[in-house]
């Protein structure tokens, strides 16, 4: 039986898929940086992606997206603030959650670019 981690990773493995498959070249996965983690970093054209990957199993209470707390919010936005002080060049930056379930032929995977958002104040 597989655990919760195997889960995770089997659901990152697929999120990291998904988005070769859509024109992202994958920089980092499970970089530490400011207190937080950024599970999938990627770029696309100018573009760079923060990807946080959320697992669920099936017919868990809680959508994925939703289980992204205003603390881990937080979290993710210092990592990534951190990643983007390294001056790599980029004309866009999206903080993303991926939702991930399992399915009887794989993993259902959806990415919302801006589920998180960022206020215009702060610092």
């Amino acid at each position: 039986m597989a655990g919760a981690h195997d889960e995770g990773r089997a659901g990152e493995e697929a999120v990291v898929r998904w988005l070769r498959r859509r024109g992202h070249v994958v920089l980092a996965r499970n970089h530490f940086a400011a207190g937080g983690e950024l599970d999938v970093v990627t770029r696309r054209g100018a573009d760079l992606w923060f990807v946080e990957v959320r697992t669920r199993a099936r017919g868990a209470p809680v959508d994925p997206v939703e289980s992204v707390d205003a603390a881990k919010r937080a979290r993710i936005v210092a990592a990534a603030r951190s990643w983007l002080r390294n001056g790599t060049p980029f004309d866009r930056a999206f903080l993303a959650v991926a939702s991930v379930r399992p399915r009887w032929w794989g993993y259902a995977v959806e990415v919302l670019p801006r589920a998180i958002d960022v206020a215009d104040d702060a610092p």
